[in-house]
């Protein structure tokens, strides 16, 4: 399909992704560290607990980030686009021999919400640069998996349960 100006439908999404990707790639670097992330990083490390990365974003765009923000060694494996996240928390659920109910998901989208339903796995919402509202987060939540939220990741936040879970 061609507009009046000769470019077809296809270019037009192709040149809007690759415009919004390249934003990203600009912006995402500026991106901070959620309070109290190396903190608990250090001590889930320390512990001998298994940390993993599972974003969104381009693998190595978040593995630069993580690295400049000196985060990078306490994650086991970071996996980034074009993996979908519910099949990365199954694969390392998989390749590491944990049932969903020994992990939890931390996440700060809906999308990790998603994830995590589908994986049967306990969530936690962090909302200190979420760009949704936890109520979003609530409404589609099942009252037989274990899920709350967080306002930053430092030692003296307290967990509040999403509305329906004991």
């Amino acid at each position: 399909m061609h507009d009046p100006g000769g470019v077809t439908k296809g270019h037009f999404i192709n040149y809007r992704i690759q415009r919004y990707e390249n934003y990203l790639k600009e912006h995402y670097i500026l991106s901070l560290s959620v309070n109290g992330a190396k903190a608990l990083l250090e001590k889930l490390t320390a512990a001998g607990i298994m940390c993993f990365v599972i974003s969104g974003g381009k693998e190595i765009e978040i593995k630069t980030i993580l690295n400049r923000v000196g985060l990078c060694h306490y994650f086991k494996q970071i996996v980034g686009s074009p993996v979908v996240k519910s099949q990365a928390i199954r694969s390392f659920l998989t390749q590491y021999q944990c049932v969903p109910e020994q992990t939890v998901f931390f996440g700060d989208t809906h999308a990790d919400a998603q994830a995590a339903i589908l994986c049967q796995v306990p969530f936690l919402f962090v909302r200190e640069h979420s760009l949704v509202e936890s109520s979003v987060i609530h409404a589609s939540w099942p009252t037989d998996l274990w899920g709350g939220e967080i306002a930053d990741l430092t030692p003296e936040q307290t967990v509040t349960l999403f509305p329906g879970i004991h």
